[in-house]
């Protein structure tokens, strides 16, 4: 293992370019050497200085990419309201990817200090331009607070534009539609459409083979969703929950078709490896 005074200048501005550059070996250099400092701030700073000095040119030249890193640099290393007028060049050009950097400043772990109205706010700007994150982490939060109904909307956008943790996050939000429909065709009307009113305004008055036909079509879009998902999925949080959500789609199929334990107990393990 590398030692921390081995890392200089030179070879640390590189690494952080090859990483930044979505080269593999570099990412897992640098994530390996971040887990050596520990999230030293003090190396943090550093990282943020070279940050400042590899992208100030770029930015000057109006490389959107450079612009982001260059600005969130900044932002670590206090210059706040220069930080904030280089998210401006973008989010003047509607750029929504710099209105959900600007929001994630204002989140706990962000250099603006925690605001979370300013947060939501530009969370919310990036979502209705239609940024594909954005609208995932709105989708999140519309979970966090119990909208089941705005949280469907909104990964359903995500999900509609190939975001992996959108697809998922809606493949959540339809397996409590099924079980839900489930619980209707079985004569539970008032307690399971009375809980979501939503899925009433959606579908209605149904009968039984219709519901039936309905829950056909869901549970094989749920499976899709998950399966989709996971190929490209890079969040922890939502692995674990596809994981989750299929072991217990193949378990509990709502009655669909048969239960598949073996997938069920698959994807159970998967969850825990």
């Amino acid at each position: 293992m590398a030692l921390k005074a081995d890392i200089d200048d030179t070879k640390l501005e590189a690494l952080i370019k090859a990483s930044d550059n979505g080269e593999e070996w570099a990412q897992r250099e640098y994530g390996r050497i971040f887990d050596e400092y520990d999230m030293d701030p003090d190396f943090i700073e550093r990282v943020c200085r070279t940050r400042v000095n590899i992208y100030k040119v770029p930015a000057q030249r109006g490389e959107k990419n450079a612009i982001l890193r260059y600005a969130h640099a900044l932002a670590y290393l206090g210059y706040k309201k220069e930080a904030y007028d280089w998210y401006f060049v973008l989010i003047n050009k509607d750029d929504t990817d710099a209105m959900l950097a600007l929001s994630e400043q204002y989140n706990e772990y962000g250099s603006f200090g925690h605001n979370p109205e300013e947060e939501m706010r530009w969370l919310k700007l990036a979502g209705h331009g239609g940024n594909a994150e954005a609208q995932n982490k709105l989708g999140r939060e519309c979970l966090c607070v119990s909208d089941k109904y705005n949280a469907l909307l909104w990964y359903e956008l995500s999900a509609r534009q190939n975001n992996p943790e959108g697809k998922i996050g809606y493949a959540g939000c339809l397996q409590e539609q099924l079980q839900t429909l489930n619980e209707y065709s079985r004569g539970w009307n008032e307690v399971a459409l009375g809980r979501y009113d939503y899925i009433k305004k959606k579908y209605g008055k149904l009968s039984y083979q219709e519901c039936r036909t309905v829950m056909n079509d869901l549970f094989w879009k749920i499976e899709a969703l998950y399966l989709d998902g996971l190929k490209r999925c890079n969040s922890d949080s939502y692995l674990s929950d596809a994981f989750s959500g299929l072991s217990g789609l193949y378990l509990y199929p709502q009655g669909v078709c048969n239960p598949m334990p073996y997938l069920a107990a698959f994807f159970c393990f998967e969850n825990f490896r």
